[in-house]
């Protein structure tokens, strides 16, 4: 009896090991399947995003388009407007310092208006003043409307940028 026990209980085990194994790879075969299933499933909710992406960049791209002409029309109003706003007032502040720093250099030498070398002196001093106003002034008008022109190529830089990511 102890012989048949110590020869069934092998066979039981390669049995069960066996069946262990084959219920290992049908569910392997399975797992694979159903990735496989899975990956064609992706694949084609893939396709289909990608085609209603498309559709509604195509539903959308006359009103982005409008959007983008209004926009760069108010930044063209503004780089053509704002720069002679921005001079107009830096040559009032300009104005405003030079006649205090006149004031104040006539009230240190009240002398000044007799003597000729003096009024000369003076006269110098107000063109290089009027010369300073009139660089800073043009300064300041160049950098507003750089500025402003670069904020108009950055928009369409963002613009082609944006078309590209959705094409891809």
């Amino acid at each position: 009896m102890m012989d048949l026990y110590q020869q069934i209980v092998p066979l039981g085990l390669a049995g069960l090991i066996g069946l262990f194994i084959g219920l290992q790879l049908l569910l392997a075969v399975t797992v694979l399947l159903s990735l496989r299933t899975a990956a064609r499933e992706r694949t084609q909710l893939n396709k289909e995003m990608f085609g209603l992406v498309k559709r509604i960049e195509g539903l959308t791209s006359n009103r982005r388009e409008q959007m983008l002409k209004h926009y760069d029309g108010m930044l063209e109003m503004l780089s053509t407007r704002l720069p002679p706003t921005i001079a107009a007032h830096t040559s009032q502040v300009i104005i405003d310092t030079e006649s205090k720093i006149l004031t104040r250099l006539a009230e240190l030498e009240p002398g000044f208006r007799d003597d000729e070398a003096s009024q000369k002196k003076m006269n110098e001093l107000i063109k290089s003043m009027e010369n300073l106003e009139h660089t800073i002034v043009a300064l300041a008008s160049d950098t507003v409307q750089r500025v402003m022109a670069e904020g108009r190529r950055s928009l369409l830089d963002d613009q082609k940028y944006t078309d590209l990511n959705l094409a891809a």
